[in-house]
């Protein structure tokens, strides 16, 4: 439900706007990249799709902490990688996978492929 609610706000957002928060630090592209379940065979950052954002909206942030339904804590961690198949045009894939907060074990993951149409 957590990796579900996340990829929905990507689906609300104009193809130019699915990206996440530049820079270092915690809760930044550069940790996310370090994880082993990161887009599935791609080089990590060097596709990594990312923009300054002016305001950190859970659509922007890389990782997260946050409370499901359960009451308990959960981490997820956004992915957004551009990608353009043998014969088609660019698009943007985006991985949410939660984990538990303690551990990070992975509990879920899910991508969508987001088309330049997509807006």
């Amino acid at each position: 439900m957590l990796a579900d609610k996340q990829l929905e706000l990507y689906r609300a957002l104009n193809w130019s706007a699915i990206t996440l928060k530049s820079g270092t630090g915690a809760g930044s592209v550069t940790d996310a990249c370090a994880d082993a379940s990161y887009a599935a065979g791609l080089t990590p950052c060097a596709t990594q799709v990312t923009a300054v954002c002016t305001v950190l909206t859970p659509q922007c942030s890389a990782i997260q902490t946050v409370t499901g339904p359960d009451g308990i804590s959960y981490r997820v961690d956004s992915y957004i990688v551009s990608v353009t198949p043998p014969s088609g045009r660019a698009v943007k894939r985006v991985t949410v996978v939660v984990r538990k907060s303690t551990g990070l074990k992975k509990l879920a993951s899910v991508t969508s492929a987001f088309d330049q149409s997509t807006g």
